[in-house]
């Protein structure tokens, strides 16, 4: 007999300069793989130009409406998973989100180089103002969301996230930092959102 769980898809996003190589995407495929549910796992690598990213993740949900699809996003690709929960009826798992990412990215701007697979780019004004664009000034369905934030996140301040997301579940670790050291250990409750 198979549980609804079973037949839950979960989308991950990866984080600005990342890929389906990260940490936390290679732990979700491990977990995925050791319950037999690795189909029912998806990790797209993300383009970093905003517009086509978002794209490609409409794709993705329009290609599985039919399932129970949840997303889980870090940094930036939390913030993708934040506007996509806001679109569609779809719940999320933040980790460590950017709150405003074109702000937040201006002092990238620039020759740029993803950390995990090598590409080079050149993140421009143009590419701020895809992520302008997409930006929100609040969450008209904070109940879809759940946040996992650290306190100790360098990169991000933490407590601009908990306000933004003040109507979402919180889940707010002392220390860590923006790579969320805690997120093996929140695993359970993060996937049964």
């Amino acid at each position: 007999m198979t549980s609804k769980n079973d037949r839950r898809v979960l989308i991950y996003l990866h984080g600005f300069n990342s890929s389906s190589q990260s940490v936390k995407a290679q732990q979700l495929r491990q977990h995925y793989q050791q319950i037999g549910q690795e189909s029912n796992y998806l990790c797209p690598d993300l383009p970093w130009q905003p517009s086509l990213a978002i794209a490609l993740l409409e794709k993705l949900l329009t290609q599985h409406a039919a399932q129970d699809v949840r997303l889980m996003g870090s940094s930036l690709g939390a913030w993708y998973a934040t506007l996509l929960s806001q679109r569609h009826n779809v719940r999320a798992v933040l980790l460590n989100p950017a709150v405003h990412p074109h702000r937040l990215l201006h002092p990238a701007l620039g020759e740029q180089t993803n950390y995990s697979n090598g590409e080079q780019y050149t993140l421009t004004r143009e590419h701020l103002d895809e992520l302008e664009a997409l930006d929100l000034t609040g969450l008209q369905h904070p109940e879809r969301l759940l946040v996992l934030l650290e306190t100790g996140d360098t990169t991000l301040d933490y407590r601009e996230a908990q306000q933004f997301y003040a109507g979402s579940r919180q889940i707010i670790e002392p220390g860590g930092s923006h790579a969320c050291q805690s997120f093996l250990r929140h695993l359970p409750t993060l996937l049964s959102f």
